[in-house]
Formats: structure tokens, sequence, C-alpha cells
């Protein structure tokens, strides 16, 4: 069961977090031509010990600067010396074995329309020693988790997503940014539409920078992710 859903859990968790305008860090303003992302995985639940406690790298690069549905194939793209694999639509991800504290060496090898480059993104990952996502959600109720000053070390955005990812049904998922009070607020509406019952629930502290070559702008970023299981009620 854990392999069947592994694809898309992972494609929920990158074009979730990278999606210009839903609260995080990649800043709208910018004209972002593609997005390279290393995550680190944690989770203290054996029930989901299939998908936590994993390095992974994700890459997609857009046609239209800032549209995620326009993506473009490279020619082979290498984050610290593991090729990406293309898992459809020109979307590349690898599980990154080799571990990876700071650095982070990305080599796209381009095309006619990505040009090629090179790029050390330097500096550690964020972390999050706040509390976790609480087993049991109401969902009429609604759902607010703060995140007070010195839970978060090295990040500048942070997001919560809950999905239910079925064989029976489309996948239900929400995911929202923190505000400026530093809560990240679910209201009852919008946990309405995921289904009762057990679901993914994950906290994602997001680092990122923008490099630029040959005149386009890229996203790189470091994301920690802590993956829950939630009951929603």
């Amino acid at each position: 069961m854990k392999y069947s859903i592994l694809p898309a859990l992972m494609v929920l968790l990158f074009f979730g977090s990278c999606h210009p305008n839903n609260g995080n860090n990649i800043n709208p303003t910018y004209s972002i031509w593609g997005d390279m992302t290393v995550r680190k995985t944690t989770s203290d639940s054996i029930t989901l010990s299939g998908y936590g406690n994993s390095t992974t790298a994700n890459a997609a690069f857009y046609r239209t600067p800032n549209n995620s549905n326009t993506r473009i194939a490279v020619n082979s793209i290498f984050s610290n010396g593991t090729q990406l694999r293309d898992k459809g639509d020109s979307w590349y991800t690898e599980e990154l074995r080799n571990g990876i504290d700071t650095h982070v060496l990305w080599e796209v090898n381009g095309n006619s329309q990505v040009a090629g480059f090179s790029y050390d993104h330097a500096g550690s990952f964020p972390d999050y020693t706040g509390p976790k996502i609480p087993d049991t959600i109401i969902r009429a109720n609604g759902f607010t988790m703060s995140f007070p000053a010195g839970t978060i070390t090295g990040g500048d955005s942070v997001a919560i997503n809950f999905f239910l990812v079925s064989h029976a049904a489309p996948t239900l998922f929400q995911y929202k940014g923190m505000d400026q009070n530093h809560n990240v607020v679910f209201s009852p509406q919008e946990l309405s539409v995921l289904e009762p019952g057990r679901n993914f629930a994950n906290i994602i502290i997001k680092k990122s920078t923008y490099q630029t070559f040959a005149g386009k702008q890229y996203h790189f970023g470091k994301e920690r992710v802590y993956m829950s299981i939630v009951v929603l009620r």
C-alpha cells in the first residue's frame, strides 16, 4: 500500500509547497522559471515509516513563469551527483541516499528551452521545535496552529497541509501558509472538503533563495517536513 500511493504523495508535497500564491516564501512578484527543492521528511509514526526519515530532491521547469502547469523537460538534472528521474509530465524527483546537511549542488543539463547551469545551495536546513499537529481535529471547529518565535530555526516560511490519498476517490487536499500573526488557520469550510477519518498532515518549514541564470530566475528551496497522521471528525 505505501508504495502505491507514494508518487501521489510526493507530487502533492512538491507542487503544494511551490505554488507562488499559497502563503509561502516563493514571492509572486518574481518571475520564476523553475523550482528546485530538497526536502527532509521525518515522522515518529511506525505507520509512516515508509514515507518518513527520507531526503528527496524535486525539480520542475516552466514554459511560462510562475505557472507549474506549463512544465517542460530538460536533458538531465542532478542533485549532489544523483540524477533525478522524470516521474511524468516533466516532474523530476529522486531520493537522495548519501545524506545532506549543508551543501546541495544542482546541475542542470539544459536544452533549447532551458539553459544549463549549476548552483551550490549552501547553508543548513531549517528546523522546528514546536508542538505537533494534534492527533484529532474537529472539522466543524476549524483549526489554528501557532508558531511562536523561537520554535523555527533558519526558515523563512511555514505551512501545513492535510490530504487523503485514496484509490477509490480523487485526492482531497488543503494547504495553508502562515499569516502575519504567526498562525496557520484553516476555516471549517476549508476542512469540510476533507473526508472524516485518517488523513496525512504535514508541517512544512521552508528556506528559499532565488538565482538568475541566462536571464531567467529560479527558486531553490530547502524544506523540513514533519509528517503525521491526524483523525478528522
